[in-house]
């Protein structure tokens, strides 16, 4: 069991569940990993508790499932992001030289070539 930090306290409080907004805890919540809630339900000996105990046991796996299948995924993403990234500062600078090149005045040419003489 561990005691969250107030950045995860803010995260974990939801309106629907905790003390209204303008209602704090004096105290960060106490919680615990799925190795305690083991010990935890090795300790209580009702069937209710044993009970929500292995529940809670097999969300927990389950959620390490989902975050061991989706790494890979996340991993990716992150790389993409910062491809993007890089491509948005060199399309900006290139849309910029745009700017200039249109903004920029063309002076009047002198003709090169053969002229007619009339």
């Amino acid at each position: 069991m561990f005691e969250l930090s107030e950045e995860e306290q803010k995260i974990l409080r939801s309106q629907n569940v905790t003390l209204g907004w303008g209602t704090y805890s004096k105290f960060n919540s106490m919680v615990f990993t799925e190795h305690g809630i083991v010990m935890l339900a090795s300790v209580l000996r009702s069937d209710i508790a044993v009970e929500v105990s292995v529940q809670i046991v097999r969300v927990f796996v389950e959620m390490k499932k989902l975050i061991n299948q989706n790494k890979d995924l996340l991993l990716r993403i992150q790389e993409i992001e910062k491809h993007l990234g890089e491509h948005d500062d060199s399309i900006f600078q290139i849309m910029e030289y745009l700017k200039q090149f249109v903004k920029s005045k063309t002076e009047p040419r002198n003709r090169i070539g053969f002229k007619k003489d009339l």
